[in-house]
C-alpha cells in the first residue's frame, strides 16, 4: 500500500467513527489542550458577568490568593492583582 493510499484510507476511518467515539476523541482532544494551557500560562475564565469561574494553579501561585478566594469573584477582584498599586477590589 502506498503512503496517500494510507493516508486516504486512515481518513476514511475517522470519517466513519461512532458519533460516540467522535466525542470522546474530542473530549480527550479538550482535555489535553486544557492540561497543556494550565500547565505553561496563567489562566484565569470569567464568564459573561464578569464572575470568575476558574482560576489555575499558575494564577493562584502569583496572586497568593486561594482558588476558594478567588472564584465567585468580580473580575476586578482579578484587575487588583494585576495592578495592586491601584488598590481596586
Amino acid at each position: 500500500m502506498a503512503f496517500w493510499d494510507f493516508c486516504a484510507y486512515a481518513g476514511a476511518i475517522v470519517t466513519y467513527m461512532r458519533p460516540d467515539q467522535q466525542l470522546r476523541a474530542s473530549l480527550k482532544e479538550i482535555d489535553d489542550l486544557k492540561a497543556a494551557l494550565d500547565e505553561h500560562a496563567i489562566v484565569a475564565i470569567i464568564d459573561p458577568q464578569r464572575i470568575v469561574m476558574r482560576v489555575n494553579r499558575k494564577f493562584r501561585a502569583i496572586s497568593k490568593y486561594s482558588r476558594q478566594e478567588l472564584l465567585g469573584q468580580d473580575q476586578r477582584a482579578i484587575d487588583s492583582i494585576r495592578r495592586p498599586t491601584q488598590g481596586r477590589l
